[in-house]
């Protein structure tokens, strides 16, 4: 009789068991290898996996130790991350067999926001999943709205501050920035956005000569609309207050390079090489692949 209801109890317990494992599962393969423990280990399977569960749940790990001491605005590199397997890349996504999984990577990413790759959502866009492709419309919708909207609240806020509100400008210039490089609206509202972002580049530049992004900035965008010359013209005034600096002379090699002048790209060339200071890795760079005297070495 005894032996009867240990038997009984055991088979209770290993199914109530089951069905909780299943339910709380992170993966199928966890539930079954759980359903593997209890059933080789009558009850004392049970009462083990069960003490696991408690401590999983009480005891924080270390990666929440981790995260609960890092302060919520700080912002990583890619560098400072820990591997974690548990991680999966969305381009990957794709590789995944399981529809079911892939639609929960990509809807949840989807939904918290996590998702900052303009082509991976493009991609999703064009996914045979209904479901994926909704969330991802959706998503690259309210977010194209959000910004167009913040763009007008910063024009209309530019119209009335004061012309030392650089901070205000710089935004507005990220803003249309973010907008140009996602390729939102249509071409003419980007046509319209991209003369925006150029004048207030150069007022930017005009205002604060010592800051190198806003001339580089610039000449990229008029490069990209084919005005070599207007390009060519705030390289000049970048030399102008920056003229021991890479900087310009990299730009110009851009400029040089638009108008395929092979003989003015060299002299620029020498013109960095001449430079006293170390160069970055982005003009040795350059230097290894444009200087025509290093290739006939």
């Amino acid at each position: 009789m005894t032996e009867l209801a240990f038997w009984l109890f055991y088979g209770l317990s290993a199914a109530l068991y089951g069905v909780y494992a299943w339910k709380k599962r992170d993966t199928s393969l966890q539930a079954l290898a759980e359903l593997a423990v209890v059933l080789c280990l009558p009850v004392a399977g049970v009462v083990l996996l069960s003490l696991a569960r408690c401590l999983r749940r009480f005891v924080p790990s270390e990666a929440s130790v981790l995260t609960e001491a890092v302060p919520e605005d700080v912002n990583f590199g890619l560098g400072d991350r820990d591997y974690n397997a548990n991680m999966v890349p969305l381009n990957d996504v794709y590789l995944l067999g399981d529809a079911r999984m892939k639609r929960r990577f990509f809807t949840d990413s989807i939904k918290q926001d996590v998702v900052s790759n303009q082509s991976i959502l493009r991609r999703a866009i064009q996914d045979e999943d209904r479901e994926i492709a909704y969330y991802a419309v959706s998503f690259l919708t309210a977010k194209m709205e959000a910004l167009g909207e913040e763009i007008h609240s910063l024009e209309e806020q530019l119209q009335t501050a004061p012309a030392e509100d650089h901070a205000l400008m710089d935004r507005y210039a990220v803003c249309l920035k973010e907008f140009l490089t996602n390729r939102y609206g249509d071409g003419a509202t980007r046509a319209r956005q991209e003369q925006a972002y150029i004048r207030v580049l150069d007022v930017l530049a005009q205002k604060m000569p010592g800051r190198s992004i806003y001339y580089e900035e610039e000449i990229k965008a008029l490069l990209a609309e084919h005005r070599i010359d207007e390009a060519a013209q705030v390289c000049r005034r970048f030399y102008r207050h920056h003229e021991q600096d890479e900087r310009p002379i990299l730009m110009e090699i851009r400029i040089h390079q638009a108008r395929r002048d092979p003989q003015a790209l060299q002299a620029c060339i020498r013109r960095l090489k001449a430079l006293p200071q170390a160069l970055t890795p982005e003009a040795l760079a350059v230097l290894r692949y444009w200087d025509e005297e290093a290739s006939h070495e």
